[in-house]
C-alpha cells in the first residue's frame, strides 16, 4: 500500500510510515478499496499545518508583486499543498489590501489530501487558523458562522 501512495502522490517514504499504515488500515472497514485506502492514508502521511497569512512578511511580498504587475493582468497564483485552504485565502487577502482587483488574481489551491481539500471547500474555519493573524484580518474579511468564521 505504501507503494501505492509513493506512486500516486509522489510522496518521499520516511521510516514512521509502516506504523502509520498500520493504523490507518484499522480506521477503514475491512472491505475498503485500495484506492479507499490510498486516500485515507495520504491524509495521515502529510502534515496539514496551515493558518492564516502564515510567514505574513511572504503575503506582503506577494501582494507587491501582484500590483506591480498593473491594473489589466490577469494572474494566476497556485497554492499547492494547501492544506485547509487558509493559504489560498491569504494569497487573495494579500493581493485585496496591495489594491489588485478581485477579478485580477485566480487563486488555485490544491492538496493531495482530499480531507483536507473537503475543509476549505467548506470554506469555514475556526479560531485556531487564525492564531497568528493581525486582528484586523477577521473583522475586514471575515464574518461569524456555525462552527467558525467564513469567508466574507
Amino acid at each position: 500500500m505504501l507503494s501505492l501512495v509513493e506512486r500516486t502522490y509522489g510522496l518521499a517514504p520516511r521510516a514512521d510510515w509502516p506504523e502509520i499504515a498500520r493504523a490507518a488500515h484499522h480506521e477503514l472497514p475491512a472491505d475498503a478499496s485500495d484506492a479507499d485506502l490510498a486516500r485515507h492514508l495520504v491524509g495521515r502521511l502529510t502534515i496539514g499545518e496551515t493558518y492564516f497569512l502564515r510567514h505574513a512578511s511572504h503575503f506582503d511580498v506577494l501582494g507587491r508583486h501582484l500590483a506591480a504587475a498593473g491594473p489589466l493582468a490577469r494572474q494566476v497564483v497556485w497554492s499547492a499543498g494547501c492544506a485547509s485552504g487558509e493559504e489560498a485565502f491569504s494569497v487573495r487577502v494579500a493581493a485585496d489590501r496591495a489594491g489588485v482587483a478581485p477579478g485580477a488574481v485566480q487563486v488555485v489551491g490544491t492538496d493531495v489530501n482530499p480531507a483536507a481539500v473537503a475543509r476549505a471547500r467548506a470554506g469555514t474555519w475556526s479560531a485556531w487558523s487564525f492564531r497568528e493573524a493581525p486582528d484586523w484580518l477577521v473583522a475586514s474579511y471575515f464574518e461569524p458562522g456555525p462552527g467558525g468564521f467564513r469567508f466574507a
